[in-house]
């Protein structure tokens, strides 16, 4: 009866082997729009073997080139065929002088595995007990590189009889499509996995991916869930946060105990730069103090805090004991914008960054002398007044009439004009100072075509064709290539 069994295993090694014989080379055109994955997965192969078929260095391809796409396999198949009936002749001989017929198949097991797309060897050692070394081993393998289709020989400690198949609960996986901001990172933290093998399993030769790309990936493993269950999105949680006045992603990052680093790699910034009504995605759920600080009104005796470069309100807020909503109030703030150079009151006992000089709040216009805080004070207050062509009054601004209204209420006279008129009444400066002007170029019209008011900081107030007036950073890509000049009125 051992006899008849192992002949049987012998036969169908050598009937594998006669059939990888006949299998021809076949060739492919590559078209418009083909990629190596397309293609490799097209024909049940791994990218890696297709490139090393075809002797490829990269992965770039031309239209009307042709790449193998399956070769023979005559040698290395009549040889795993021919290295397979040896084996089982040798186990046959062990087997008639030391072990009982009724302990063949548990003791000695060895069979067949046939390649499926997603397979590795790693994963394969592991579903069959193994190691990638005894397999590579077992099979005469140089490399680790498989393909689909191909039929390997396994062993293992305690395989289970041949109908039996191997338990495919660790080695479930699912289809996940590339939304924007992924990563090859975000994703793999998201599954419980690897970069490394996150590559490994969609055939990948590099970090890049793109939107609406489809990803194998691999589930926990040990699970009793199907296979079709998704990922628990209780520890992936992702929301949208509205930037703020005086937000930044430190401060943002923090509120959601996160890193800046992450924040950027989840939204694709490239700089630190976030403004105004953007939207960021954000891990996690915010964390704000649940207990808030006494809303009072601090006493009038406080210090006075002078705005600096990165300075926002909730930073001098938290510096000085206090609340936003207090300091504003404290300030007659309507908005959150301030400005470098700018003088607030602060509560009594401020940590730092204080003196004790009394602040003046009143309408610097009312003294009917100009300062530049006070038109940074009138500036701001005009804060989303909606654009009009040619307007110059609360109602509706242009940029060269915001100029107009904003220096004419803070006590300086200015005559009506446009744009250029303003640019030829004014002589540049190389260091500016909040409430001088900065000039741009080429916006529209072509030379002289935009303006707006300088409040330090890098950033400037004025009219918006969008927006209204609102505030922009110099370091903004479109104003960064349109800006022309500082200047300051003769």
């Amino acid at each position: 009866m051992n006899k008849t069994v192992v002949s049987l295993t012998t036969a169908a090694f050598i009937s594998t082997g006669a059939a990888a014989v006949a299998e021809a080379s076949e060739l492919y055109t590559v078209k418009e729009g083909d990629t190596l994955f397309s293609i490799a997965n097209q024909y049940k192969i791994t990218v890696v073997q297709l490139m090393e078929m075809n002797e490829l260095s990269s992965d770039r391809l031309s239209i009307n080139d042709e790449l193998i796409v399956s070769e023979e396999k005559q040698g290395e198949e009549t040889s795993a065929a021919i290295e397979t009936e040896r084996a089982v002749e040798e186990q046959e001989a062990v087997t008639n002088e030391q072990i009982e017929e009724s302990t063949i198949v548990s003791a000695a097991a060895v069979s067949a595995y046939t390649v499926k797309s997603g397979d590795s060897l790693g994963l394969i050692a592991s579903r069959y007990k193994t190691t990638v070394a005894s397999l590579k081993q077992l099979n005469g393998l140089k490399s680790d590189a498989i393909y689909v289709g191909q039929k390997l020989k396994v062993s293992g400690t305690a395989l289970k009889p041949a109908t039996s198949k191997p338990s495919t609960t660790t080695t479930s996986t699912s289809m996940y499509i590339v939304k924007s901001g992924d990563s090859l990172g975000v994703i793999a933290s998201r599954y419980k996995t690897t970069v490394a093998s996150l590559k490994q399993l969609n055939g990948l030769t590099s970090g890049m991916i793109y939107v609406g790309q489809k990803l194998k990936v691999s589930g926990e493993g040990a699970t009793t869930s199907p296979p079709t269950s998704k990922p628990s999105t209780t520890t992936t949680t992702t929301g949208t946060y509205v930037v703020k006045s005086g937000d930044s992603l430190g401060l943002i990052a923090s509120s959601y105990k996160t890193t800046v680093a992450s924040l950027k790699q989840l939204n694709g910034l490239t700089s630190d730069v976030i403004y105004v009504g953007q939207k960021l995605k954000v891990n996690g759920k915010s964390t704000p103090s649940t207990s808030k600080p006494s809303t009072t009104v601090p006493s009038t005796t406080g210090g006075t805090y002078i705005v600096k470069s990165g300075d926002s309100l909730s930073i001098i807020a938290s510096r000085n004991g206090m609340t936003v909503s207090a300091l504003k109030q404290m300030n007659g703030l309507k908005s959150d914008v301030i400005f470098v150079g700018q003088k607030l009151k602060v509560a009594a006992g401020s940590k730092g960054g204080t003196t004790t000089e009394p602040v003046n709040v009143g309408n610097p216009s009312s003294s009917g002398s100009y300062s530049s805080s006070g038109l940074l004070r009138i500036a701001n207050s005009m804060l989303g007044v909606p654009y009009v062509w040619g307007g110059s009054s609360s109602s509706g601004f242009d940029c060269s009439g915001f100029i107009y209204y904003a220096y004419k209420q803070a006590g300086k006279s200015v005559t009506r004009t446009n744009t250029e008129g303003f640019y030829s009444r004014s002589y540049e400066i190389s260091s500016p100072k909040a409430g001088d002007l900065v000039f741009f170029s080429n916006t529209y019209k072509k030379g002289i075509s935009h303006m707006g008011i300088y409040i330090g900081g890098n950033q400037f107030i004025h009219a918006s064709s969008s927006q209204g007036v609102t505030v922009s950073s110099l370091d903004n890509s479109y104003f960064a290539s349109k800006f022309d000049s500082f200047k300051r009125f003769y």
